[in-house]
């Protein structure tokens, strides 16, 4: 088993060249450069929110103008028993 860990002794330090490190360092910079601005953030956040509200009044409007009626109702599998309408 110390054998197998004296192959690790023989590792050394090696500088990475200076075309690749520049080129590495170039990415990492371009990536934290691509942000979104307050304004833009801002702006679809209340445009978002603008969309959600529409919706829900939407949905409770026709909630409440409509009359629910069931699948039974609808083909009229209901008995009727009443007698006097």
């Amino acid at each position: 088993m110390e054998n197998d860990f004296d192959i690790l002794k023989n590792i050394k330090l090696v500088n990475a060249p200076d075309f690749l490190f520049t080129r590495i360092i170039s990415k990492i910079e371009n990536r934290l450069a691509i942000k979104i601005s307050k304004g833009a953030a801002i702006s679809w956040s209340v445009s978002l929110v603008i969309v959600v509200i529409v919706n829900v009044t939407v949905l409770l409007s026709q909630s409440q103008t409509t009359k629910q009626e069931t699948m039974i109702e609808s083909m009229n599998l209901l008995p009727d028993n009443n007698l006097y309408e």
